[in-house]
C-alpha cells in the first residue's frame, strides 16, 4: 500500500464538503487531516497540520480561491487543486498562473456517490500531491499578460518569437493541402504553453495543427473561445468528416479521441481511454505517424503522467519531427519526461523555441537543421 496522501479541505459550503467526503471516504490512500471554512484559518492550519495537498473550493466569502492561492504560493507553498463551477478560461488560467497545479469542476452535490468519478478524483489527488512546487511572488510577472477578448486579439509576441514571426510571414509558401501535420500534446500547464505556441504563428501558416489538451467537462469551449481571441490561426472544435485544414487549429469534443487519415480527415471515437485520457494525445500522435510519416510533427508539452509519450515514439519511428518541452519551463514534467527517456524526443525546447522550430517548417529548411 501506498503512502497517505494528506489532504485539507477548504471548502465554505456544507454541501460541497459532504460530497468531497463521499467521493474521498472510501479510499486509504487519502486522509482528510483537517476542514478549513475560510481562507484566513486554511493559513493559519497549514503550518500545524502540514498537508501535502490543499483542495480549495473557489468560490469562498472574503478570500476567495485565487487569493487564497497567491497567499500560499508567497508564504507556504503546496500543491494546489481548485473547485470551480466557472466555465470562464480567464479565471481558470488565472488560478493556474497564480500557482494551482489544476483547476476541475466543482463536484454535483446532489448527486449519489460514483465509484469511476470518486476513483478519477482520488487518483487526480494523489497525482498532484507528488508535484514540486515553488514558491511565487504575490503579483509580479504573468505569464499571459491578461486574456485577450475576440475583439482584440492578442498581438503581444515573446521578443523571442517576433523577429522570426516578421520573416516568416515574408516567406511563406502558398498552402499544399496534405503537406504536412502539426499534432500536439497537453495536460496540466497546456493552456499557456499553447497560447505561447500558437498565438506566435501566422494566420498563413501552411500546415494544420491538431491538438489534444487534457481538460475537466466543461472547460473546452472556454478554452478553444480562449485561444482563437489571441491567435491569427482560426482555433475550433472539430467535427467528424471535417478535413484538418492549413490555418486551423482542431480539439477533440469532450470525451472523444481525435484521429486523421490519409485523405486529411478527422476521425472521432469513443473508444476506450488510452493512458488513462480520452482524449488522448497518444491515439492523435499514432494516426499522424501512420497517415503522415516523416511529413508528421508531433509535440509533447507538460503535463502529469504519460500520455503522448509512446505516440511520440511512434511518429519519431515514422521518421516525423519531434519535440518534447523542457524541464524548466514546464509546470509539470510529467508526460514530456517520459518521452524523453524513451528517446521519443528528437528536440527538447521551451515553448518560445518550439515556435522557432515550427516556423521552420515554413520555410521549408527543417532538413538542414
Amino acid at each position: 500500500m501506498g503512502q497517505t496522501i494528506r489532504v485539507l479541505l477548504v471548502v465554505s459550503s456544507p454541501l460541497v464538503l459532504k460530497a468531497l467526503e463521499r467521493m474521498v471516504g472510501g479510499s486509504s490512500d487519502v486522509e482528510v487531516v483537517g476542514v478549513a471554512r475560510r481562507g484566513r484559518e486554511a493559513l493559519e492550519m497549514m503550518s500545524t497540520l502540514r498537508p501535502q495537498l490543499l483542495c480549495i473550493d473557489d468560490a469562498m466569502p472574503v478570500m476567495d480561491g485565487l487569493e487564497l492561492t497567491r497567499e500560499v504560493m508567497r508564504a507556504q507553498p503546496c500543491p494546489i487543486l481548485v473547485l470551480s463551477s466557472s466555465q470562464e478560461m480567464e479565471r481558470r488560467l488565472a488560478l493556474l498562473e497564480a500557482g494551482a497545479l489544476d483547476c476541475i469542476e466543482r463536484p454535483d452535490m446532489g448527486a449519489a456517490p460514483d465509484t469511476a468519478n470518486a476513483q478519477q478524483f482520488v487518483t487526480r489527488l494523489k497525482m498532484i500531491s507528488r508535484v514540486p512546487v515553488i514558491g511565487r511572488r504575490p503579483s509580479g510577472q504573468p505569464i499571459v499578460a491578461s486574456a485577450p477578448s475576440p475583439s482584440k486579439p492578442m498581438r503581444a509576441l515573446s521578443a523571442l518569437a517576433r523577429p522570426i514571426l516578421t520573416s516568416a510571414r515574408a516567406t511563406l509558401p502558398t498552402p499544399k493541402t496534405g503537406n504536412r501535420i502539426v499534432a500536439i500534446g497537453a495536460s496540466t500547464g497546456g493552456p499557456i504553453a499553447l497560447m505561447t505556441i500558437l498565438s506566435a504563428l501566422p494566420a498563413n501558416f501552411p500546415h494544420p495543427i491538431m491538438c489534444v489538451q487534457h481538460v475537466s467537462r466543461g472547460f473546452l469551449a472556454g478554452l478553444v473561445s480562449w485561444l482563437d481571441g489571441g491567435c491569427n490561426l482560426r482555433v475550433a472544435v472539430a467535427e467528424a468528416g471535417q478535413r484538418a485544414n492549413a490555418g486551423t487549429v482542431l480539439f477533440p469534443p469532450e470525451d472523444h479521441h481525435m484521429e486523421v487519415g490519409t485523405n486529411g480527415r478527422i476521425r472521432l471515437t469513443t473508444g476506450p481511454p488510452r493512458d488513462g485520457h480520452r482524449p488522448s494525445a497518444t491515439v492523435l500522435f499514432e494516426s499522424v505517424a501512420q497517415s503522415y510519416g516523416s511529413r508528421a510533427t508531433a509535440v509533447l508539452l507538460t503535463g502529469m503522467g504519460a500520455d503522448g509519450a509512446s505516440g511520440l515514439c511512434t511518429v519519431h519511428e515514422a521518421g516525423g519531427d519531434t519535440i518534447a518541452q523542457d524541464e524548466a519551463s514546464c509546470v509539470v514534467f510529467g508526460m514530456p519526461r517520459v518521452a524523453i527517456e524513451r528517446g521519443g524526443a528528437r528536440h527538447i525546447l521551451a515553448p518560445e523555441d518550439i515556435t522557432r522550430r515550427l516556423l521552420l517548417l515554413c520555410q521549408n529548411r527543417e532538413k538542414s537543421v
